[in-house]
């Protein structure tokens, strides 16, 4: 595939509600450049620690079924509609988290909350993924608006506010994309057994699945947990805003990845034409991430509003490092509809998983990003490799 119709076939799959993309993503620079800055010190440093916390606590609540779940619907209202129970589930949770917090006002019931609305996050995604793309990018990209704008207005500087913000704001939009969806069904028994019987079958794959979510999750915030683990290495404001940072240009790269995925979900037989064209296009979308975050950050730098707790050569590692786990996880979503190499996977999420640990051990801290970035290419475009090889394979 020539360039120009790489960039007609990236323009293709990511212009779908644009508007709403970039509103997304000017709403995850509001956030990096008018409340974390702001934070009182070091409530930066815990509030992306006890994110990360909720973030890998609801990936093991739902034991990989959010990802298992686009695979079992293909598009299926009923079926969607069959497994709501699930998500009806993640809500009471959620609301006995906030009736704990209430009582003990604690961070450890604030996590709580987070956590179960993720949770409840993450299963209605993957139960829309496939009926609607248009909705599923509303799920993740219409929560960080209200965010933004609930933390100005009521000005947090505290972990705790951040963490009841944003619990608040996901679970809203939630409600709204499930009802606008019409996904819910009264949960019967017929429904809650479905659901149960689905939840067994898929731990087979979902586990698996779930391992690869955790280890992800942790490599994408790695620099935020391998300084708590590594009790010589101190957790600093700085880094947790360039991993900030690096999150708001992963989010934006989802957008392709995230659609790409649906599509080949739908397919029983994945072609080889759409793995290697899907694998060439991650590639340019990379290096397109990467020239979009730096000028971002050499602009942001020209008006002044960088603050200077994160020096610009570490912010630009940072974008190039998460601009190469927006690739690692594309390529990971083609795994999964192949059905191949998912322990190759695995294990290459643990590597880049410990080329983290080890270059926030040994090197200095102005190289980690860049680092870990080199190694995540390398990692990338082996597993890359071995799924194209496998789509081949399969070709009749």
């Amino acid at each position: 595939m020539s360039l120009k119709n790489q960039l007609r076939f990236l323009a293709a799959e990511s212009g779908h509600g644009l508007a709403l993309k970039l509103t997304a993503f000017a709403a995850r620079a509001a956030l990096l450049v008018v409340v974390l800055p702001n934070l009182v010190d070091g409530q930066l440093a815990q509030y992306m620690f006890l994110t990360t916390v909720a973030l890998l606590g609801s990936r093991v609540l739902l034991l990989g079924l959010d990802l298992e779940l686009p695979l079992a619907i293909r598009g299926d209202i009923n079926k969607a509609r069959d497994l709501s129970p699930g998500l009806l589930l993640g809500w009471l949770l959620t609301l006995c988290a906030i009736v704990l917090f209430t009582i003990r006002q604690d961070v450890v019931a604030a996590v709580l909350v987070l956590t179960f609305s993720l949770a409840s996050n993450h299963f209605l995604g993957g139960t829309i993924r496939t009926l609607s793309p248009q909705s599923f990018e509303r799920l993740t990209n219409i929560p960080i608006l209200i965010f933004t704008a609930a933390a100005i207005f009521f000005k947090a500087d505290i972990a705790i506010t951040l963490l009841l913000l944003r619990s608040a704001t996901i679970i809203g939009v939630q409600v709204f994309v499930a009802l606008h969806m019409q996904v819910l069904g009264l949960p019967t028994q017929e429904r809650v057994t479905y659901l149960c019987a689905e939840l067994k079958s898929g731990l087979r794959a979902g586990w698996r699945k779930l391992l690869s979510s955790l280890t992800l999750r942790a490599a994408l915030r790695g620099f935020i947990l391998w300084p708590k683990a590594i009790q010589s290495v101190a957790l600093s404001d700085g880094i947790a805003f360039a991993v900030a940072a690096g999150d708001a240009v992963y989010q934006l790269g989802m957008v392709f990845a995230n659609r790409r995925y649906a599509a080949l979900a739908k397919q029983s037989n994945v072609q080889v034409s759409d793995v290697k064209a899907t694998l060439q296009n991650g590639f340019l979308l990379t290096a397109l991430l990467v020239v979009v975050g730096i000028t971002g950050i050499y602009c942001a730098q020209w008006v002044n509003l960088l603050p200077a707790i994160t020096p610009v050569a570490v912010l630009v590692q940072a974008v190039f490092f998460y601009a190469v786990l927006c690739l690692f996880t594309l390529t990971q979503f083609v795994t999964w509809t192949l059905r191949a190499h998912d322990w190759v996977a695995i294990l290459a999420q643990l590597s880049l998983l410990l080329v983290q640990g080890i270059v926030c051990w040994i090197l200095p801290i102005g190289v980690w990003f860049g680092s870990a970035a080199i190694a995540g290419l390398i990692i990338t475009a082996i597993l890359g490799r071995l799924a194209l090889g496998s789509a081949t394979e399969k070709a009749p």
